[in-house]
């Protein structure tokens, strides 16, 4: 049996280790999250140090181990137009904190891996900061989704005529108000609806009261159910 495995992962997260090294979190295609120890990546000679930044796509090679030591790296791709937009990178770590926080390590997840990549890449793409919001409120849903705490919508789009409030207490939308409940601005419900049925980001008509809306009630879902906050949340611009 190999004792070492090469894994097709992004980076989620960096932090020190002694004095030279570092632990480093990957989402991987085919494990889910593992950590692996780069060894004296903090000196100057080096080969890792410049192959392993947050939120890189990397071929990495670990060897097995409760700590595995990262033995080569590749870099796949560096998202460097994402890097170039402020509002972009911190929609990006946010997402990398949420796949983090919400997954168990080692728990393969390739539906997650592939959502995670795409948002990557349509953030490195776009130039709207209109468009990077919709991008991420729909990684939110799929996030949500893939990791089977979904909220309850409308079933359907003419559903949303309905007055709605939102409890996540009660696992979304509801009918009637109840404690730790408020009520939801209809367009904010139309928003997730269409991001639901998957319509084209650039095909969606919409407003900032509604965009808003809609990012703030699906981040109090998910640290709902996290049981912590998203520290990401400090940093992105727009919301």
């Amino acid at each position: 049996m190999s004792r070492e495995n090469t894994y097709t992962a992004i980076i989620l997260k960096k932090q020190p280790y002694g004095e030279a090294d570092e632990i480093i979190t990957f989402f991987t295609k085919e494990l889910g999250k593992v950590r692996g120890l780069a060894k004296s990546i903090k000196l100057s000679k080096s080969k890792l140090q410049q192959k392993l930044q947050a939120l890189f796509l990397v071929h990495i090679t670990l060897t097995r181990a409760r700590l595995p030591k990262i033995i080569r790296a590749e870099t796949i791709e560096t998202f460097s137009n994402l890097r170039q937009s402020l509002p972009a990178v911190g929609h990006a770590f946010y997402a990398a904190e949420l796949v983090m926080k919400a997954t168990a390590d080692e728990h393969k997840n390739e539906a997650l891996f592939e959502a995670l990549f795409q948002l990557f890449v349509f953030l490195n793409s776009a130039d709207n900061q209109e468009n990077y919001m919709l991008a991420v409120l729909r990684f939110k849903l799929l996030a949500l989704k893939v990791l089977g705490l979904m909220p309850m919508l409308p079933e359907n789009k003419e559903a949303v005529l309905e007055k709605y409030f939102f409890n996540p207490h009660k696992g979304g939308f509801v009918k009637q108000s109840s404690a730790g409940s408020w009520p939801v601005d209809v367009e904010a419900i139309k928003l997730l609806k269409e991001l639901e049925f998957g319509t084209a980001l650039d095909a969606i008509k919409t407003n900032q009261k509604a965009l808003s809306a809609a990012q703030h009630l699906l981040s109090v879902f998910i640290e709902y159910y996290l049981e912590r906050k998203m520290k990401s949340d400090n940093f992105r611009l727009g919301e």
